[in-house]
């Protein structure tokens, strides 16, 4: 889906879900109220994430309660300003309990946007 020539999403053929552009992550972020499809990263973290690196599971403090892992997911700060779209690679309660590996495998970061 594009609105001029920005993506909005994209429908996935592989498994039917979408996957968020840049311009769909802020219109969800915008209308889904927090902890809604979030994945909350620390200050030491958020750098990075907006830059477009991975999300590692250390550096997650909070998340929706809802999400699975392979979900499409917002990655925000602290904050609830939104840093970066992506899939999750762990369940809410992974990513909250897990000390090693990737949280969410980032597929665009907001940058200074």
């Amino acid at each position: 889906m594009l609105q001029g020539k920005e993506r909005i999403a994209t429908l996935r053929a592989s498994d039917n879900l979408f996957t968020l552009g840049k311009l769909g992550a802020f219109r969800l972020h915008a209308f889904l109220p927090p902890p809604g499809m979030r994945v909350a990263v620390n200050s030491d973290a958020a750098p990075f994430v907006r830059d477009g690196k991975t999300a590692f599971a250390r550096h997650i403090t909070d998340v929706d309660p809802m999400i699975r892992s392979g979900d499409e997911v917002l990655v925000v700060d602290e904050n609830d300003l939104l840093l970066a779209t992506g899939q999750a690679k762990l369940c809410a309660s992974e990513l909250l309990a897990f000390e090693h590996g990737m949280g969410v495998d980032v597929r665009i970061g907001v940058g200074n946007a």
